[in-house]
């Protein structure tokens, strides 16, 4: 009874057309793309916090650089980057008993709407809010390894289940770029963090619609 359960959760190649499985394996990507990156990004996150000035008062005039930045803040910034990254682990299990009991979309949704709860608290942080900062990033973490095991059935759809399935693992991190465009559009626009952190709000809302209607 319990193995009729968990059949009926995952995706049955033998029931998708192949239209089905080409939008299936898009989605997948799309969601990977744009999603679990934020978890990767820290290195590129830090440098627009540094920029808005978060954790600036830690610094002394003597000690800022030409950057406007000083040890003390770096130190800051790597404390929150090591208490959280043991989120990245409570995720892969939390995501694996979701799998189990609920199967793939609910894993992907659960992983979306805790990055997407991440990324609206790190627009909203204040600026020396030491705690308000790494519950932002305890959300992200928390959420990066849902979105990939709720991804990972899609390969199996596919006439080439190993190729794919490499590519989703590639795109957990690969999509760290999306940290960097962010950086990008900060140094060179006169958006704020906040504006593009909301902004980018939108993203994520899409691809929680994706994985509820289309996963």
């Amino acid at each position: 009874m319990a193995e009729e359960k968990k059949v009926a959760k995952a995706f049955n190649p033998d029931d998708l057309s192949p239209l089905r499985r080409k939008i299936l394996l898009y989605t997948g990507i799309y969601v990977m793309v744009f999603s679990s990156g934020l978890a990767f990004g820290w290195l590129s996150f830090s440098i627009i916090l540094t920029r808005e000035g978060h954790f600036e008062d830690e610094c002394t005039e003597k000690e800022l650089d030409e950057d406007g930045q000083c040890d003390s803040q770096q130190e800051i910034f790597a404390q929150i980057y090591g208490l959280a990254h043991p989120l990245l682990w409570v995720g892969e299990f939390v995501g694996g008993l979701i799998l189990d009991r609920y199967g793939q979309k609910q894993a992907s949704a659960f992983g979306v709407v805790n990055i997407f709860i991440g990324l609206l608290l790190s627009a909203l942080s204040p600026k020396s809010n030491f705690f308000f900062l790494l519950a932002a990033q305890f959300f992200t973490n928390l959420g990066a390894s849902p979105v990939l095991m709720g991804t990972i059935p899609i390969a199996f759809t596919t006439r080439k289940p190993e190729t794919f399935l490499s590519l989703f693992e590639g795109l957990l991190t690969f999509s760290l770029i999306t940290v960097a465009m962010m950086e990008i559009i900060h140094r060179n626009s006169d958006l704020s963090l906040r504006t593009i952190c909301l902004s980018y709000l939108v993203v994520l809302a899409i691809s929680l619609v994706m994985i509820m209607f289309l996963y």
